[in-house]
Order: structure tokens, then sequence, then C-alpha cells
């Protein structure tokens, strides 16, 4: 049985992850309980002794464990690397900029002394979700005594239950699977019939796990959970919230601390972000389809404030002038804060709305699926240089079954959109109903997949045919060469070609092919040699999208150079270096909140200019890479 590697193993999973062959399902973690970690952080201030810290600390770990028994494992700490962004960001801020998923919550406690009260603040990060409090709680006590028990109800009131999502459930109703489910701990007491969850969605990017929170979805409790499983209704603004494509691990949920009150929600245009006075709004309680407990129309600045409370979830519908509704928003209740909405004025706007959403991820599964390959040919190059040719030929053929089945989804998915763009309603914007970058991605995918078809066959050939472990080694790194080719690696296919030149004669196939390379590598000029120096030096390593729009007339120029110079070669190199710029992109966006938040919408447009910029520049780079010779 052939050895397989720690790290193949894990880019096999990424890349049967990808393809669309059943990914493997997320661990609910039924059998473990919660790591709780508590960062305390008390101000500097007189009325705060290294006594009275001790004991907050002391009071804060023993009232949680002896709340949460065996269900929870709790640990107080008072440091902790996000402190520090904390202080500069404010709490909120800095927890829904933590994307890291990992094995525990951390819940930060702040506590200060102001206007003579003790000022307790308090938030969480969820590891297995990846998601934060959707608010930041704020308490104040004048009583000393009290500090450590008001931080732990605090605490307790969003420590949330998490579970994860039937492998195949699609709505409307769900079962999720509690962690810590199956330890026998009755979870009546921390989750009852109503409560909500929000929902992540988990995917996996190269060799790592991202999430996002899934937006404008909720799962209500129909069910008490029975042996650690409970059965949830699905609530949901778009279509298919979930969405089982490549990269797509699964779903987990986190409880949320919903409350009793009236609904505070304002609606913004989705294209401006400006207030929408005068719609027609209904909402309900229960569920969509109940009679309405209010009907209004939105006041100057977009908002309505009920007089009626709503437990937990307040089900709104936006209608038109007919009474027929257009959007319909499930939105949870936590606190007396304004739920802000982007929507589209019209039904075209909104049918649109909802094919861009579509498109949009599709797209970003397109982006992702070229990340996943290209650490699929380092990880060739790797067993290569570590001679271990058999084993490489084993990866790339997984590579090409798991390719296979993502180009054929790919396809699949571009087809049903493109009949839908067809039949959206008249007045809809044509260039936002361009399907042309997804389908150039799947292009680039396909010929990746030939070049890794031609790479595997001649490995195999080589390998069948070399009679010692040397010549099977040369051959291999034959191979290895055209993929740095492919790769758009071409300096370091010079220098192994003139290794296996120098060893093969200088009369061979190896030999004649390296001379023909080298005279298309060869820099025209120095203008030439800095603008290649810009496309394989620092222009592949920006990671932000500030970095990369205060380089990007450099990357333009650096292109019309190479144009200029009738070089073919080097702009293989910035087109996938664009391709990773675009999915790095993609990972920065995700998490911003532009409608809410004015750094979040700052940020959101310099990433959407950066997207056009790239996308415009790597329409340039492959019209010129198809041009006749």
């Amino acid at each position: 049985m052939m050895h397989v590697s720690g790290r193949a193993f894990l880019l096999f999973s990424a890349l049967f992850t990808l393809g669309g062959q059943a990914p493997p399902q997320l661990d609910a973690e039924k059998d473990s309980p919660y790591q709780l970690q508590i960062v305390a952080r008390v101000a500097d201030h007189p009325p705060f002794t290294a006594a009275f810290k001790e004991q907050v600390k002391r009071e804060l770990r023993d009232g949680l464990q002896a709340s949460f028994a065996d269900l929870v494992r709790v640990e107080v700490v008072d440091a902790h690397p996000l402190l520090k962004e904390i202080e500069t960001k404010g709490l909120q801020a800095a927890l829904e900029g933590w994307k890291e998923l990992g094995p525990q919550k951390t819940h930060f406690v702040l506590i200060d002394f102001k206007n003579g009260q003790y000022e307790i603040q308090a938030g969480q990060h969820d590891g297995l979700t990846g998601l934060a409090s959707p608010v930041a709680r704020l308490a104040r006590t004048p009583d000393r005594q009290f500090v450590a028990r008001t931080a732990a109800l605090m605490i307790d009131r969003d420590f949330g239950l998490v579970g994860t999502l039937e492998g195949n459930g699609r709505g409307p109703e769900v079962k999720v699977t509690l962690k810590a489910g199956s330890l026998g701990i009755p979870m009546e007491k921390w989750l009852k019939k109503e409560d909500v969850f929000a929902i992540s969605q988990i995917k996996k990017v190269g060799g790592s796990q991202r999430s996002f929170r899934v937006p404008w979805a909720l799962l209500k409790v129909i069910e008490e959970p029975k042996d650690g499983v409970c059965r949830c209704q699905l609530f949901n603004r778009f279509k298919d919230p979930l969405e089982k494509g490549p990269g797509v691990l699964g779903y987990r949920c986190i409880k949320l601390g919903t409350i009793t009150a009236p609904l505070h929600f304002r609606l913004v245009n989705a294209k401006d972000m400006m207030a929408l006075a005068g719609q027609a709004v209904a909402v309900s309680a229960g569920e969509f389809s109940a009679k309405p407990k209010e009907e209004r129309s939105t006041q100057a600045d977009g908002s309505i404030h009920t007089r009626d409370a709503f437990q937990n979830i307040a089900f709104v519908r936006v209608l038109d002038a007919g009474g027929e509704t257009r959007a319909q928003i499930p939105v949870e209740i936590l606190d007396d804060r304004t739920v802000i909405c982007p929507y589209s004025v019209t039904p075209q706007a909104e049918a649109q709305g909802q094919f861009e959403l579509t498109r949009t991820r599709l797209f970003r599964r397109l982006y992702e699926s070229h990340l996943v390959v290209a650490e699929l040919i380092q990880e060739l190059n790797r067993l290569i240089e570590d001679h271990k040719g058999k084993e490489a030929l084993d990866t790339s053929q997984r590579g090409l079954k798991a390719m296979d089945s993502d180009i054929a989804s790919y396809a699949e998915e571009l087809a049903s959109l493109k009949k839908i763009a067809q039949e959206l309603p008249k007045g809809a914007q044509t260039s936002r109903l361009d399907l042309s970058e997804g389908e150039q991605r799947l292009a680039e995918l396909k010929t990746r997949r030939q070049e890794l078809t031609g790479f595997s066959e001649s490995l195999n050939k080589a390998l069948q045919e070399a009679n010692s472990p040397e010549k099977q080694q040369l051959k291999a790194k034959v191979q290895q060469a055209q993929l740095l080719e492919n790769d758009g690696e071409f300096e370091k296919a010079i220098q192994l070609y003139e290794s296996l030149a120098q060893k093969d004669g200088e009369q061979s196939a190896v030999a004649s092919h390296l001379k023909k390379l080298k005279e298309r590598w060869q820099a025209k000029d120095d203008n030439h040699r800095r603008a290649r120096n810009f496309i394989y030096g620092p222009w592949p390593n920006y990671r932000t999208s500030a970095d990369m729009k205060a380089h990007m007339e450099e990357a333009r120029n650096a292109f019309q150079v190479c144009r200029a110079a009738g070089d073919k070669l080097s702009p293989v190199k910035l087109l996938k270096a664009n391709i990773a710029h675009t999915a790095q992109l993609n990972k920065e966006s995700e998490g911003l909140e532009p409608e809410k938040n004015e750094d979040d919408r700052a940020k959101f447009q310099t990433i959407a200019d950066v997207a056009d910029d790239l996308k415009k520049l790597t329409e340039g780079i492959n019209a010129f890479l198809n041009e006749s010779k």
C-alpha cells in the first residue's frame, strides 16, 4: 500500500471537498464539553487592587464552572493578543474582525470604574462557528461585590450553545446536533422551544477552514432537544441559504441571546445605502404567513419602530403598492439597536440581487478552486524534489478526479445562471448579469486540468519505463520542469532544464527545448527586466486591497511593457497572481457590513475598485495571450 504524507492527505481532503463528491461531515463534537476561556481585563484604577482583580477572576471561574457543571471547562486569564486591538477599535469591532476558527469560546470581560459605578463590557468569539456576539453587552453596578456576579450573568446570557446542521439539510426543517449533546447533560436548561440560532457556513480553502455568517437566515427551535438533537425551522430571505457547493464543508449554528422587545428596523437602498422612506412594511410574529401585528410605512430615515413586542424574531415583509410581498426578512431581536437592511427598490432589482448573490457565490468557489489547484502544483513539486515520484503520481490522479467533478459542477451552474439571466424581468442591468468572468475562470480550470493530465500521463509512463530509481527521478524532474512552465515559473524551469541537460547530454530533447525557452525568456532591455522583476517579485506577495490598489498602476505598466516586448511568458505569471489576488479580496470582504459601518463601507469600496481593476487587467492579459503568434 502506497504511503501518503500528512500534507498530501490534507490536500486530498481539500480537493475532494471542492469536488462534487460528498465532503466529509463536520464533527459535531457531541462527546466533547465546551472549552470556555474568559479574558478578564480589569482597568488600572485605584479601586482595582491586585487582590480585587484576583477575586474577580476567581469568582468568575468558580461561579461559571458551578453553573455550567460538566457542560463546560472554564479557564480565566488576564492576557490575550486581541486586547490591544480591542483598546484601539473597541470590543465589538475587534470581535467582528476575528475570523479564525478554533476549538474554544473566548469571552472578553472588560471592567472599569466610571462616574462612581463599576462598568462591565462583555462579548464573545465562538471558535467553532467563527462568529462573534452580535452585540457587546454593557452593564453597570454601584456595588463592588456584584461585579463578578454581573459579569457571569452577561456571559451566561450570550454563551450560545453550538450545533451542527445535518449534512443534507436544506430546509424548511433541519436537524441540529448539539455540541456536548451526548454527555448525558439535560440541554433544556440552555435551549428551549422558540430559541433562535444564527447560521455559519464552514468552507475549506486550501489547507485551512474559513467561516462566515449566512446573511438574513435564522433557525428557530420548534422542539426541545432529545438525545442531543433538536428540530429547527429555517427562515431565510435569499434562496438556497444552505448551498452545498464546492468548498462548503457544512453549516454550524450558535444560539443567540434574543429577547422579547419591539423591532427597530431601517431600510436603505442597496445601491447607495440611502434611506428608503414611505416603503410599506408588514411585521408578523411566529412566521411570515402569520397575520401582521403591525403594518406601516417607513419614516423619512427609512426606519420603523413597532409598538408591539416580538419574541426572539420579527418576520418582516416588504410590500409593493398592491400589497404583494417583494421581500421577506427574518430579524433577530437582541436589544434596542436598529437593524439596517439593504433593499432593492424594484422587483427587477430584487430579482437581479438574488441572481448576483448566486453568481458571486459561484465565482468565489471558482477562484477557490484555482487556489487549491495552485496548492496541488506546489505539492507535486515538493514530492518530486523529495524523490517521491509514485506518490506524486497518486496525488495528481486524485487531483484530476476532484477537478473533473468541479468542472462538471461549475459548467452546470453556469448554464443554470445563463437561463436565469434570460428569464429576469426587463430592466435588469446587462453588465451586472455578465458571466464572462466565470466562464473564463472555468476555461482556465479546464486548461489546468489538461496540463495536469499531461503531467500525470507522462510521469506514469516515465516511472514504468525507467529501469532504475535514478532514471525514474530524472524523468520525473523533466515532468516537474514542464509543470513549472505551466505555472508561469519559467526561470525555475530553465534552471531545472539546465541541470537535466547536463545529465542527459547536450543533444537531447531537453537541451533543444531549453535553448528555445531561453531565447523566448531573454529580456529585451532594462525596462523589460524591471517589469518582469515586479511581476515575479512584489506583485504576487501583496495581501490586502490597500496594497494592491497602491501598486495597481505598476502592474498595468508592467503588462504593457511585456506586451510591447512581445513577451508572452511573464504575463502568465501576472495572470495567475491576479487570480490569487481576487480570491484574497473575496476573503477580505467576508464579514464586512458596509450598510452598518462607515469604515467597512470605505474598505468595501476599495475592495470593489481593486477587483474591477484586476478584472480589466486580467481580461487584457487573456486577450494578449490568445493573440495569434
